[in-house]
């Protein structure tokens, strides 16, 4: 028979398992996070063309429980740029977590210069080929630029206005640190540089 002070210490382990049983969701995963392949093409809003040279960022978060609620945190970060075709991938990534985490959302950043910017979407159905819950979006509430997508697509708008290159840039906010995206980060910073500089670099 187990005294006492065995069965206090033992109780809070014991009832782990029944409290994120309760807590966690479905794709919820003891000490294991997967997510699959990501893989589209990113096209332009006016021509229906591929985009070349687009960064794409893809940023996978987890919950941790906590008091008074999770907490959200950055697992990993992946970047990579569209061929001539606008078609990109980024690989599977599986890794061990917490006993105390389980996984969350994958969301996506695109930017090219020229273009509305896609900045932390849930897009994980719309680039493992499935139809997006909402096919049309408003880019920041402007009417006459929408963002399209279809299942392995990404269609962006063209922006000529410079208060929207200036937002689109300033969008990229992404909660990771400069050296995990060098892509990303020399393409916002080639954006606001005189062309004949850029050309010299």
């Amino acid at each position: 028979m187990l005294k006492i002070g065995t069965r206090l210490f033992l109780a809070p382990a014991l009832a782990a398992p029944a409290v994120f049983a309760v807590v966690s969701p479905s794709d919820a995963a003891w000490l294991f996070y997967h997510k699959p392949a990501f893989e589209g093409r990113i096209l332009d809003g006016e021509s229906g063309g591929p985009i070349e040279g687009a960064v794409v960022v893809v940023v996978h978060y987890k919950l941790t429980f906590g008091i008074p609620g999770p907490d959200t945190g950055v697992i990993h970060v992946k970047e990579t740029v569209t061929d001539k075709d606008g078609r990109f991938r980024i690989p599977s990534y599986t890794t061990l977590i917490s006993p105390f985490a389980w996984s969350h959302q994958v969301r996506f950043t695109v930017f090219k210069p020229g273009y509305a910017s896609l900045d932390g979407f849930p897009l994980e159905d719309v680039f493992t080929n499935n139809e997006h819950k909402f096919p049309e979006i408003p880019w920041m509430g402007e009417k006459d630029l929408k963002l399209t997508f279809r299942p392995g697509e990404a269609i962006l708008p063209r922006i000529t206005k410079e208060k929207d290159f200036s937002f689109s840039r300033s969008l990229i906010g992404a909660p990771v640190r400069d050296e995990q995206v060098p892509l990303l980060r020399k393409k916002t910073m080639d954006d606001r540089m005189p062309p004949w500089i850029i050309r010299g670099r």
